[in-house]
């Protein structure tokens, strides 16, 4: 029976060391004492001890419970050499590929080989689509997490992302959009890029393909402002002209036609100069002027369009009794058709019109809603606005205020149906610089650069490396 070196052999334990097992080849066993039921064993008998091996203790392969005996690789007929057999307290597992994989707790992001704690990358914007969120760092680049159908992430893929991913071809970005299923972003030149869903032509690159990663808009060279709406896409350009593509059953593109699909940019008729920012909601636009008036087009059975009217318009109208608009965010959710606008004023006031079914408006009561501009209440000191498709979210100087449907956890805890006027969002504490409104999660971005979010996150849309709804605020890793 072989010498066995000290420390291979304790208590009846073999231990699988570089020594241990691969000099000796673990194929005898030493002189053991076992005890068998609480009774004493017989020192000097030589059964087997039992094989432990910290690295592959609680691995799982294919399924199934790793196979210790096996001194290779505790995988029965299965190479995995290059996996992490354990990282931490987690079980690495070796898929019928062969290919490694394990899974990391929430806040955490997976290496190649193991479970890591970003150092956060200061944000400095951020928007909200349905089920995904992007963001852009300090540094030019874009950041994306959550629903990826369709490749609305832009990291060259359609997997769903839990944690926030790099947008491939985007390294100067300025400002960022995201809509129903697609995304865009200006960079610091004034070039446009989108990347996503592509099914109505609303990235504008005059094809019906989907992108997986950032591509250029043809023509759109000189752009100030970009809002991707559901499944179409207006922009603002140099000029303060307002162009658009996508999705037009409605008239959204406000070209005066409702020809369904335009795959290019057109022209949005009497918009050739004037528009500082625009506003895409799921059937109907607005822009701002640089006089503070603000015009809308497209669909209006709830009275989006703030005219004092439901007649839809293909060609912008004037919004009513409306001169101090400095911002606008256009929500509205296709399923229900109800949809809303809400203009941030340049007294930091906010106003809105509208669909008010689920409390959009942030007036209060059950009200059917408003054709022209009505006040939200408790809303003043606010400097900015993000609309979601049937919510609302503001920033002040205090934090975050919340109205609108709350049903996914969306306002926290605050309130798990309808807040029908604003309520404070927990979680979100003062020096918030930005604010984005998805559909059933919500997030925030602070002025030195984090991230929070809360609410729905099936798809990891609130980017804390987890798949579980929260109405508490949780942080985006790495951000």
């Amino acid at each position: 029976m072989s010498a066995w070196p000290r420390g291979c052999c304790q208590g009846g334990v073999l231990r699988r060391s570089l020594l241990c097992v691969l000099a000796l080849g673990c194929h005898h066993a030493e002189p053991s004492t076992e005890v068998d039921g609480g009774g004493s064993g017989d020192a000097g008998a030589e059964d087997a001890p039992a094989l432990i091996d910290a690295a592959l203790e609680g691995k799982v392969c294919n399924g199934q419970p790793a196979d210790l005996a096996n001194p290779a690789t505790g995988c029965a007929n299965v190479t995995c050499d290059a996996c992490p057999l354990r990282v931490g307290a987690l079980a690495a597992t070796c898929s019928a590929t062969h290919a490694c994989d394990f899974t990391c707790p929430a806040n955490t992001v997976k290496t190649a080989t193991a479970c890591a704690t970003p150092v956060p990358v200061r944000t400095v914007g951020i928007d909200a689509g349905f089920d995904h969120t992007c963001a852009i760092t300090q540094s030019g680049g874009v950041k994306c997490w959550g629903y990826n159908g369709g490749g609305r992430l832009g990291n060259d893929s359609t997997a769903d992302a839990h944690a926030p991913v790099a947008v491939v071809g985007i390294t100067d970005a300025v400002a960022i959009t995201a809509g129903g299923g697609h995304s865009c972003a200006i960079t610091v030149t004034g070039n446009l890029k989108c990347w996503g869903l592509n099914s109505a032509g609303q990235l504008g690159t005059g094809t019906y393909v989907e992108s997986h990663v950032a591509i250029d808009v043809p023509g759109m060279t000189k752009v100030v402002s970009v809002s991707a709406g559901n499944i179409h896409t207006c922009a603002v350009t140099t000029a303060g002209a307002v162009k658009c593509w996508g999705y037009n059953v409605h008239g959204e593109l406000g070209n005066n036609s409702a020809t369904q699909f335009f795959n290019t940019p057109v022209d949005v008729v009497g918009l050739d100069h004037g528009a500082v920012a625009v506003a895409a909601g799921a059937m109907h636009t607005c822009a701002v002027m640089a006089t503070g008036a603000v015009k809308c087009w497209g669909d209006n059975r709830h009275g989006q369009l703030g005219n004092n009217s439901t007649v839809a318009s293909l060609i912008p109208v004037d919004v009513a009794n409306l001169a101090t608009a400095i911002d606008i965010a256009v929500g509205g959710d296709t399923s229900f058709s109800r949809s809303h606008s809400c203009v941030l004023t340049s007294g930091h006031g906010v106003k809105c019109w509208g669909n008010h079914g689920f409390g959009q408006l942030g007036t209060g009561g059950f009200e059917s809603g408003s054709t022209v501009p009505v006040d939200s209440l408790q809303t003043s000191g606010v400097v900015a606005i993000s609309a979601g498709p049937l919510g609302m979210l503001a920033v002040r100087s205090t934090g975050l205020k919340g109205w609108g449907d709350g049903s996914n956890g969306e306002l926290g805890s605050a309130s798990s149906t309808e807040a029908l006027a604003p309520v404070d969002v927990p979680g979100f504490s003062a020096g918030l610089a930005a604010a984005a409104a998805g559909r059933g999660h919500a997030c925030a971005l602070a002025a030195a650069g984090g991230v929070r979010c809360v609410g729905y996150n099936a798809n990891g849309q609130l980017g804390n490396n987890s798949t579980t709804a929260t109405q508490t605020a949780v942080d985006v890793v790495g951000l």
